[in-house]
This record gives C-alpha cells, structure tokens and sequence, in this order.
C-alpha cells in the first residue's frame, strides 16, 4: 500500500520544483518531514481499517463461512465485485494466474452466492435454480474459453482453495 499523501507540495509549495520527491525531501527539515511521515502512517492506518471494516461486512453480508474468510484475510482470495442486488460477490485467485509457453494466461475466479439466496439468484443448476452449490470456480484460459469446474460442496471448495489442482 503506498501513501498518496500530498505532504511534499505541501511543505516545498515555496520552493522551486526539482522534478522528483526524492531531491525535494533531501531539502526538507527533519522536524516537517517527520510530521508529514506521521500523517501518512495514519492516513495508511485508517484505510486499512476501513478495508477490514469493509471485509467485516462483506462475510456478514454474504454468509461467507470462516474457511473462506481466512483465505479471504490472507490474501489468497481477492475481491473483484460485489453485487448487493443479487447477493453474489466474485474473487480473483491471484496466486493461482499462470502463463503457459504459448503465452495464454490463466485465471480463477470464485463467485459466491449468499446461501439464503441460491435459489434466486444460482448462475448454474441441475434439474431447478438452487439445487447445485452456491458458489463456483471459473477457470479462464486466453484463447480457450471458460471451464466450470465441478466443486459440489463448501467442504470440497475449501480443499481445492488449499490444494488446487
């Protein structure tokens, strides 16, 4: 996460522009650079927080069950949207992004569905709407197409999000 604080504009608005923040800072006092430091650590901490309150709400909002979360927190799962009308949210598994030698890429995405909600909103079923899991993985190869792959339970979803195959 890097800061977009604009301490250095702030604090050199007198000086001449030297082209780089790098040469300005040499310029600056230590008593103003440590104050504008300070105000970027907290700048950074509080959208921190904000994502974390952000998470908080998501696997409340979407009934998401503690094994995903926690690969949600660790990074491992990433989120791409959310869809509060039709209750589905969509992860990105950016570890799992691969090129082959013919230069296509690879990608998996999670889509989830608020339990309470499959039957409304499912993107697939067997024989009626709700009747499958509600979440998938999409494998997405360039060039190649889309592959849903066949995960029927949180149980297996969680072992294959641990050990992909």
């Amino acid at each position: 996460m890097r800061c977009q604080c604009s301490w250095s504009r702030e604090i050199f608005a007198d000086r001449p522009q030297s082209g780089t923040d790098d040469l300005a800072i040499v310029h600056a006092t230590n008593r103003s650079y440590k104050s504008a430091a300070k105000s970027c650590t907290i700048a950074v901490a509080m959208e921190h927080q904000a994502e974390s309150d952000e998470m908080a709400d998501l696997v409340t909002d979407f009934a998401i069950p503690p094994e995903v979360q926690n690969l949600l927190d660790s990074g491992f799962l990433s989120l791409l949207s959310r869809d509060d009308a039709t209750k589905t949210v969509e992860f990105s598994i950016p570890s799992l992004r691969s090129e082959d030698s013919e230069g296509r890429i690879t990608t998996f995405t999670l889509t989830w569905i608020h339990p309470d909600f499959n039957a409304q909103y499912c993107h697939y079923y067997s024989e009626k709407p709700g009747d499958g899991p509600n979440f998938h993985i999409m494998k997405d190869t360039t060039d190649v197409g889309d592959e849903l792959l066949d995960i029927a339970t949180v149980s297996d979803l969680i072992a294959w999000l641990q050990h992909p195959a």
